[in-house]
């Protein structure tokens, strides 16, 4: 060690000379010349712990680098050595780097610290540990192995997708809820909020599920948010080609505190291009249609559909429309929306190139069925019947009754309250050129003049499905309803149709008991490809004029005669003849009301059964559903024909649900439990008794326990 050499505080303290090197300074006890470890001591007390870079020798003089780890299970073990779980042995530090010259870095060398980095913080830890290597024997072993964890985000885009397809709010809008004339369901807005929250887990996810997000959109009438869709399918084409259901609602709301909204230019410049103007034709120049002013001072004003037209117009993938009418006439809610249809079928567009070139599907319904005002005008649905793609059509609480100026023009009216009439343009009913296939009538009464007019203008309808809504009262011959001249309209569609569908267990048939006069339906003889039928015991058997005397004093019930006597011209009624009205293509039957005579009901269903059996008539009928049919009388007064008839049915392997019997042998008109089952507001849906004493609830907290 030098004289000049600065020795710390310890060894400084004496002046003397060692005695083993012969320097000043210290003794010979703290002579790092004789004592070399003292020095690694402090050295490693001032600047740390120096770590070995060199190989480590194993106890045969050979390196630990030389061994393989692939070839690590197939080592042999020495007698005083065990092994337990993979290993874990220090991974060899790399060798330093060399420059140029051949000189290594030196180990106190300090870290170089990033541009970006904080100054004040070392970007490589000074003490950093060395990391364990681990290996997977290639051969069989029983070492366990490290488990491994797997995410959303760690998936293929093809399955990520088949996932996010369960949360797809359009599975649940072709469900039974739309067909009974609901809005938009609870279960479309469930999976709406699951799937906005899988959407800000990642971006990926977000671009993976916005197709499916955007696929359905509610307007439910603000002005506001017309707007907004307007604008947003302008700015974003992307988005607007993603919808593929909408829900409209009719009337335009606004809020009395608001002020009027300006349209803006884009929304003008958009709207002069869409094509909704109708062209003059040579052979009706006279003809009433819409004009492009009227067009353009619409989309100005409010209170009516053109902005409604204008969010249609810039969908060109939509396949599914909901529409919501709320006063009496489809014609007066969406004039535009309905010119928009006629002229997109004039133009027949491809898919994909204009609006409504994909729609497939369209449901209209009464916003509020539940106020006394019958149903909308639903004349139209002609508009709709030239789009070469549409295929399902369903109209609930539809009524063809007298409405002023609405049943044969659409009226486009402006203002609020629909108040102000504009314009209007004339109805055609076009002569099969729709590809309809299956077309819904729920809850509706529409007259025979409108069947006559929607059934032709179908090329090739398969379903067909009429609905009489509860308690209608049917006069006369039932042409109100369209029961007059239904089979002549249907034979358009006798090559065609395989479903028809006419429930009306609910109709009042017979409310005019002085003259029914409400005839059979007919024959489905030369229906070629009918399958299912539903059909009325009324429909088949009829309401003709009947006698019936009993005693003085003595009621229906007490007398021995179990029906009244029907005749057709002094003769009675030949159930054999109406027994061969279906096809020989028929393979279920379902009947949904007896009639007005149980025993004719009856004895129809034996020759039936007999042509099922016997006669062969029906070869492939497979099941015959009665199940829905009460009947208000015992089931021993009618026990020898249920038996024959299911008999028959039983031999021609055919499946028969035998009606239901609700009278009772004492007298009374209903079994007890009928009255659970029941439609009436104090005993739906709760479970009744009956003893000596009377009616009583089982439920003895419930509030109407004994109220008969």
């Amino acid at each position: 060690m030098d004289e000049k050499t600065p020795l710390p505080s310890s060894q400084a303290a004496t002046g003397q000379a060692c005695s083993f090197c012969g320097k000043l300074g210290h003794k010979a006890r703290r002579c790092w010349t004789k004592n070399p470890e003292q020095r690694k001591a402090f050295m490693e007390r001032t600047f740390g712990k120096h770590e070995n870079t060199g190989k480590k020798q194993s106890n045969d003089g050979t390196s630990n680098e030389d061994i393989d780890e692939s070839a690590a299970a197939t080592v042999p073990l020495h007698a005083n050595q065990t092994i337990a779980g993979p290993s874990r042995t220090r991974a060899p530090k790399p060798p330093p780097k060399i420059d140029k010259r051949g000189t290594p870095p030196l180990t106190g060398q300090k870290n170089k610290q990033s541009r970006n980095g904080p100054k004040n913080k070392r970007t490589i830890s000074r003490k950093s540990k060395s990391e364990l290597s681990y290996f997977v024997p290639t051969e069989k072993s029983s070492l366990p192995r490290k488990p491994k964890t797997m995410s959303l985000n760690d998936l293929p885009d093809e399955l990520v997708l088949k996932i996010l397809e369960h949360f797809d709010p359009c599975r649940h809008v072709a469900g039974k809820g739309l067909f009974n004339g609901d809005s938009c369901p609870h279960e479309v807005l469930e999976d709406r909020k699951i799937l906005r929250k899988i959407c800000l887990s990642s971006r990926r996810l977000y671009s993976i599920a916005r197709p499916i997000l955007g696929s359905l959109v509610c307007d439910n009438g603000l002005l506001k948010r017309r707007l907004m869709l307007i604008d947003r399918f302008i700015r974003n084409p992307i988005a607007a080609s993603y919808v593929r259901i909408i829900f409209v609602d009719a009337v335009e709301r606004r809020p009395a505190r608001m002020r009027s909204v300006k349209v803006g230019q884009n929304i003008l410049s958009v709207a002069e291009m869409v094509d909704i103007e109708e062209k003059e034709t040579p052979d009706n120049p006279s003809r009433e249609r819409f004009r492009k002013e009227e067009w353009m001072r619409h989309i100005l004003g409010d209170g009516n559909d053109a902005k409604v037209a204008m969010i249609l117009a810039l969908l060109p993938n939509l396949e599914m429309l909901h529409l919501s009418i709320h006063s009496m006439s489809l014609a007066a809610n969406f004039p535009w929306t309905l010119a928009l249809m006629r002229r997109a079928g004039e133009k027949c567009l491809a898919p994909g190139s204009g609006p409504f070139s994909k729609l497939h599907t369209i449901w209209m319904t009464h916003a509020h069925p539940e106020m006394e005002a019958p149903g909308f005008n639903p004349n139209g649905l002609a508009c709709a019947l030239g789009l070469p793609t549409l295929r399902h059509a369903s109209l609930n609480f539809a009524w063809c009754g007298d409405i002023n100026g609405g049943r044969d023009a659409l009226l486009s009216r402006s203002g609020m309250g629909m108040k102000v009439e504009f314009c209007r343009s004339q109805i055609d009913w076009p002569i099969a050129v729709s590809n309809l296939e299956t077309l819904r009538l729920e809850e509706s009464v529409v007259d025979s003049e409108y069947l006559h007019n929607v059934l032709t203008a179908c090329k090739s309808l398969r379903h067909f499905t009429l609905v009489w809504p509860l308690d209608v009262e049917v006069e006369g011959s039932g042409a109100g309803v369209g029961y007059s001249g239904l089979l002549e309209s249907l034979r358009t569609q006798k090559h065609s149709l395989e479903t028809l569908r006419l429930d009306s267990a609910d109709a009042d048939w017979f409310g005019r008991w002085e003259n029914p006069g409400l005839a059979r339906i007919g024959s489905f003889v030369d229906f070629e490809k009918l399958q299912v039928i539903e059909i009325a015991g009324e429909h088949m058997i009829g309401g003709v004029p009947y006698t019936y005397n009993h005693p003085p004093g003595e009621s229906d019930t007490d007398s021995d005669t179990e029906d009244p006597a029907y005749d057709v011209d002094g003769r009675p009624l030949d159930c054999h003849e109406l027994a061969n009205i279906f096809p020989p293509s028929l393979e279920t039957l379902i009947i949904n009301s007896p009639g007005q005579s149980a025993k004719h009901f009856m004895l129809l269903l034996v020759e039936i059964a007999r042509a099922c059996k016997l006669e062969k008539r029906l070869p492939k009928l497979k099941t015959v559903d009665a199940e829905h049919c009460l009947i208000e009388n015992s089931i021993n007064r009618h026990q020898v024909l249920l038996d024959q008839a299911a008999g028959f049915f039983t031999d021609a392997g055919v499946v028969f649900l035998p009606p239901d019997f609700i009278g009772s042998e004492d007298g009374d008109g209903m079994y007890p439990s009928y009255w659970g089952g029941s439609d009436d507001d104090f005993g739906s849906g709760d479970s009744y008794d009956y003893d000596a004493h009377g009616w009583y609830d089982e439920d003895e907290d419930n509030p109407y326990a004994g109220f008969m």
